[in-house]
C-alpha cells in the first residue's frame, strides 16, 4: 500500500517477498556543539513522544538522545552548530519557542 517504515534493530534483517528496501540510513551523531534540524513529511508522532504535523521543522540535540535515526516521515534539514553569545554581545530571535509554543512574526532580544 505504499507504506515505508525503519527497521531498528541488531543483525541482518531478511526482507519478505513483498517489501522492497528504499534506503539504509545511518545515524546522526550529536554533540554538545552540534544538533540537527528536522521536518515532518507528514503527520506522525515522533519517537520522543512529540506529535509532529507535516511542515513543521525542529531541533534533536545531544540532550536528547547521542545518536538520531530519521525516520520515513522526516527530512534531514542540516546541522546546526551552538552560537556561543560574549558578555557584550546580543543576539535577536526570530520567531522563539516560549513554553513549547513558537511565537511566529515576533521576535526577542537575548543577551
Amino acid at each position: 500500500a505504499g507504506e515505508e517504515w525503519l527497521h531498528i534493530g541488531t543483525g541482518a534483517y531478511l526482507h519478505g517477498v513483498e517489501e522492497e528496501i528504499v534506503q539504509t540510513v545511518q545515524a546522526k551523531i550529536l554533540t554538545e556543539s552540534r544538533a540537527i534540524s528536522v521536518e515532518a513529511v507528514r503527520n506522525f508522532v515522533d519517537v520522543f513522544g512529540s506529535e509532529r504535523h507535516a511542515g513543521e521543522q525542529w531541533l534533536v540535540t545531544s540532550s536528547m538522545t547521542e545518536a538520531y535515526l530519521l525516520g520515513p516521515n522526516e527530512k534531514f534539514l542540516g546541522n546546526v552548530d551552538l552560537t556561543v553569545v560574549g558578555p557584550s554581545q546580543f543576539c535577536m530571535v526570530v520567531d522563539p519557542w516560549r513554553n513549547g509554543k513558537q511565537l511566529l512574526g515576533q521576535r526577542e532580544v537575548r543577551r
